[in-house]
């Protein structure tokens, strides 16, 4: 090797070192541990679809159902031009696996399963940033457990009150955009109402996690406020979500600092299976909030247990046709509630003004005793009196 002169093999010693300088002048954002999906169901058996309610009803209620979401460009990278723009991820496709129980009308647990089953993007270079691509395979996202315990009920216009927490575990792939490779979890207040023909809820709360430089967000606030209007088995509706950054933990400074969505909803209710089905816009340019999302949704939820029926009312005893309370007769109206077998007296009542001490009778005397009388008065006596004396002298 000789005939390789030092002027010839010194540009091919150095375009290596070039390479790797070049590359390391422009920071790789490899594929970022997030969680970029950021629609939250429900969890199973609820009236709304992404806002929980407030109140539970069921002694033992069961509840399963399955969710289908697709969001357009959830994640992009943009910058001023001519550098235009780069769809990171252009479409993310999840299938949520939902389960829930409701306990004694107090307590409700859920769990959601979700499964990326399509994404894609673009890879391509911003600035001095450089992406890549997510692959399109089908992987498990973080497995959420969550409960909530009703703290008021409903009362009247009064809404129920309750609280909620949601668990997240790092089950997800942290290298296709659907797991944050860290526990996360989210407390929320939650209050809602139900009426015939109308339902509301809201919630807020925050989701924390731990900071990290390879997560392109970080730990978070949110509120979120749906309604429906019910007219049979058909339920229509609106919900809204919104999220705000509350720490600073990108690996790629993103400008988004918060975001929204507006769901359109309708419900179509069969007995027990319920069939959902929505659409609306994203706005603001934080993580995971996509340009338009639609989903579908089918659920089942059954009463193990019924609920326990308030007492009813006795019903009074029923009348003969024809008579009335004041048609009975008054020894009827005046008993005593409790029998004994003994018939109460009569109770008379006094005409007014009479006399509280009622008048003495004369005595009625017989023909005898008025002759007696007016013979001791007159000093004379009588065949009759004389043998009316001697009879009682007789018997005395």
């Amino acid at each position: 090797m000789a005939f390789w002169s030092a002027r010839a093999i010194a540009p091919l010693l150095a375009s290596p070192l070039l390479v790797a300088a070049a590359s390391a002048s422009m920071p790789a954002a490899a594929q970022e541990a997030t969680a970029l999906d950021r629609l939250a169901p429900a969890p199973a058996g609820d009236g709304l679809t992404t806002v929980p309610s407030a109140g539970v009803s069921g002694e033992l209620r069961p509840a399963v159902g399955l969710l289908f979401s697709y969001s357009h460009q959830p994640l992009s990278l943009r910058g001023t031009a001519p550098a235009g723009a780069v769809a990171w991820v252009d479409r993310q496709a999840i299938l949520h696996a939902l389960a829930s129980v409701e306990l004694f009308q107090r307590v409700k647990l859920d769990l959601d399963a979700p499964f990326v089953l399509d994404q894609g993007g673009a890879s391509g270079a911003l600035g001095d940033v450089r992406v890549t691509a997510p692959g399109g395979g089908a992987a498990l996202a973080d497995l959420q457990v969550g409960g909530r315990v009703a703290l008021l009920p409903q009362e009247g216009l009064w809404p129920a009150a309750a609280l909620g927490l949601s668990v997240w575990l790092p089950t997800g792939d942290a290298s296709a955009f659907a797991g944050a490779g860290a526990a996360r979890y989210a407390p929320r207040v939650i209050v809602g109402a139900e009426h015939p023909g109308f339902r509301w809820s809201a919630s807020a709360g925050g989701r924390f996690q731990p900071a990290s430089t390879d997560s392109l967000t970080g730990s978070e606030v949110f509120f979120a406020a749906g309604a429906g209007v019910r007219r049979g088995p058909l339920q229509l509706g609106s919900e809204l979500s919104v999220w705000a950054a509350a720490g600073e933990a990108s690996a790629v400074r993103v400008p988004g600092r918060a975001g929204a969505e507006l769901l359109l909803t309708a419900r179509w209710s069969l007995g027990p299976l319920t069939l959902d089905a929505g659409a609306g816009p994203g706005f603001g340019r934080l993580p995971g909030t996509p340009k338009a999302r639609f989903f579908a949704a089918l659920g089942i939820a059954a009463d193990a247990l019924p609920a326990p029926a308030a007492a009813a009312p006795r019903a009074p005893r029923a009348r003969p046709p024809g008579r009335t309370a004041a048609a009975a007769p008054r020894w009827r109206r005046l008993r005593p509630p409790i029998s004994t077998g003994i018939r109460s007296p009569t109770r008379r009542t006094r005409a007014p003004g009479s006399s509280a001490r009622r008048a003495r009778r004369p005595r009625r005397r017989g023909p005898g005793r008025r002759s007696g009388a007016v013979a001791r008065r007159t000093g004379t006596t009588t065949g009759s009196t004389m043998s009316t004396i001697a009879a009682r002298t007789s018997r005395g």
